[in-house]
């Protein structure tokens, strides 16, 4: 297949001049030659080359070849016959997709054309605008371009009648941007009817079982999952060939509105390799909201990058609530009015795993709020969160899903046995209020996705949580991992990978945890023991600079009042 090629100017002689390039007399017609005429998309201006540029999926641009002296209306022509104009459309074309090579041709020599092209991955300035000289160009910038990448991404779309594949590396380079028809949503409805009510626990013996369909049910859904998501298996051996290895490959599974929150997409099982995704690769979910479902206004949401290390401040949240019942107004869980709830038994356990996990890499230990019986606890919290802001707020305590699919943090009330509760809701935006980075919800008792996905809603850029109930043991390890991890300098996705393959494929957690990441681009490389020592000396040489009170000495019990 030949290439595509967008030639770009303002200049429209220079413009049809290069039509040459499609005549197919100019090549070689020998049997044994590669060479094929490009084809050619001619823009007079930056706003429709731009604009090709954002219509490829189906056509891949090859290459941008820019005419040296072109301008566009924010540039005069004077600016322009220095060569301000190509470089800027340039730069323009590069904040699109940075690995796409691009040809400055201008006969006479541009110093800032020059001086842009040497400091600049990607970008040639050639003299001679000839076939030979064009060719030689494009093939020395893909053979940079073929070195392996840190990372891909892979966004899976699901829509009402298509799934979309998105791959896209480190580079910017997009190896698949395309929708294809699908039946999946009459497959996903099912399974949305069937997981609602669906648990990894049973009680109806004592002490209580897993469920029958662990793991044989999921593992059937996941392989379907795999089918129907995954067709273009292609797609991703092409990432492959580009990265590493699979656990350089994020993949995210994306919906336009909170659909289908309680099908285990984090269940997809490649059968060939007969493992399951998880095992393999980050893998995340992103619930794309139109305005009229965000609760949030513009601009107000929390800013989260993939290059942000979560090694700031954190706060622990322990709702130590003890043995009692707790009533929400008019809502029913299982059909009663009350719900009852055990005593945490790992509650100081898992604080103390977090603050160890931070003193081992040299951070500043989490502040804590601790929430007892006697307390206001709904105002206690909100006060702890405050302003922010927070890199991670991890929660530890019960959370519940009524009848009516609204999910509570189940708090300490005034009086032993009587329990408090808070909507997720509102603990979102008082979440988001505090510029929280990341939520880690480690909650085991009525843990459920949509308390995940309602703070997505709310506009908190991360949040970890579980699908099901899982046992207190396993909820404890999952997170002491994570904030090893994290603490290390792990970029998020990889932190989480890591922690879910401490749970192993056998435990039933291990299909619980999810991941919801709203941001644009999540991924990262991983980080070598080397950036590990690196980031230790930074925060030691620093003073620990990542606590706002200053290190070790300055953390703060909110829930004592100190500071």
């Amino acid at each position: 297949m030949s290439d595509h090629l967008l030639i770009v100017s303002s200049d429209s002689a220079w413009l049809q001049a290069l039509r040459f390039l499609e005549d197919p007399t100019c090549y070689d017609s020998s049997a044994d030659s590669e060479d094929l005429p490009p084809h050619v998309t001619s823009c007079p201006d930056s706003a429709t080359a731009l604009a090709k540029l954002d219509s490829e999926a189906s056509d891949p641009i090859a290459a941008a070849i820019i005419f040296g002296f072109h301008t566009s209306p924010a540039i005069s022509r004077e600016m322009a016959m220095q060569g301000y104009g190509a470089r800027e459309l340039a730069i323009d074309l590069h904040a699109k997709r940075r690995s796409l090579p691009v040809i400055l041709a201008t006969r006479d020599r541009l110093d800032v054309l020059e001086r842009f092209a040497a400091s600049t991955e990607n970008v040639e300035v050639i003299r001679d605008e000839s076939i030979q000289s064009i060719h030689a160009a494009i093939v020395r910038m893909r053979k940079t371009n073929s070195k392996k990448q840190p990372w891909a991404e892979v966004d899976i779309h699901i829509g009402v009648e298509s799934v979309g594949l998105r791959a896209v590396l480190a580079n910017g380079q997009v190896l698949a941007d395309n929708m294809a028809p699908s039946d999946i949503y009459a497959f996903l409805e099912d399974e949305q009817d069937e997981f609602q009510p669906w648990q990894l626990y049973k009680y109806d013996v004592p002490g209580g079982r897993l469920n029958d369909g662990w793991p044989s049910r999921l593992r059937l859904v996941g392989e379907r999952l795999h089918q129907y998501l995954v067709r273009e298996r292609q797609v991703i051996e092409n990432c492959l060939n580009r990265v590493r290895k699979m656990d350089d490959i994020h993949f995210r599974f994306v919906t336009s509105h909170i659909t289908f929150p309680d099908v285990p997409f984090e269940a997809m099982r490649d059968p060939d390799r007969a493992k399951y995704i998880r095992d393999m690769s980050p893998m995340a979910r992103r619930i794309l909201l139109s305005p009229s479902e965000l609760t949030f206004g513009e601009g107000t949401a929390s800013e989260f990058s993939a290059s942000t290390r979560l090694t700031g401040p954190l706060l622990v949240i322990q709702s130590n609530s003890g043995l009692g019942t707790l009533r929400v107004g008019r809502h029913t869980f299982d059909g009663v009015e009350a719900r009852s709830f055990t005593r945490l038994p790992d509650l100081a356990r898992e604080l103390t795993l977090v603050q160890a996990a931070r003193t081992q890499m040299n951070l500043s230990p989490p502040e804590t709020c601790l929430l007892e019986i006697g307390d206001d606890s709904a105002n206690k919290l909100e006060a702890a969160i405050g302003d922010g802001p927070w890199d991670i707020v991890h929660f530890c305590g019960h959370s519940v899903r009524a009848d009516d699919k609204e999910v509570f943090l189940v708090l300490p009330g005034r009086k032993a046995g009587e329990l408090t509760s808070m909507s997720m809701s509102r603990f979102a935006q008082i979440l988001r209020r505090g510029r929280v980075r990341l939520l880690v919800l480690c909650s085991c008792e009525g843990a459920s996705s949509q308390g995940v996905f309602r703070v997505a809603q709310e506009g908190v850029p991360a949040a970890v949580g579980f699908r099901w109930e899982v046992k207190t043991s396993e909820a404890t390890q999952f997170a002491e991992q994570l904030h090893q991890r994290l603490a290390g300098g792990a970029p998020l996705g990889r932190a989480y990978l890591e922690a879910v393959r401490k749970l192993t494929a056998d435990s039933p957690a291990f299909l619980s945890t999810i991941l919801a990441v709203q941001q644009d681009h999540w991924a990262e490389p991983a980080v070598s023991a080397e950036d590990q020592i690196d980031v230790r000396m930074a925060l030691a040489e620093g003073g620990r600079g990542t606590s706002r009170t200053g290190g070790a000495q300055g953390s703060r019990n909110v829930a004592a009042g100190e500071g």
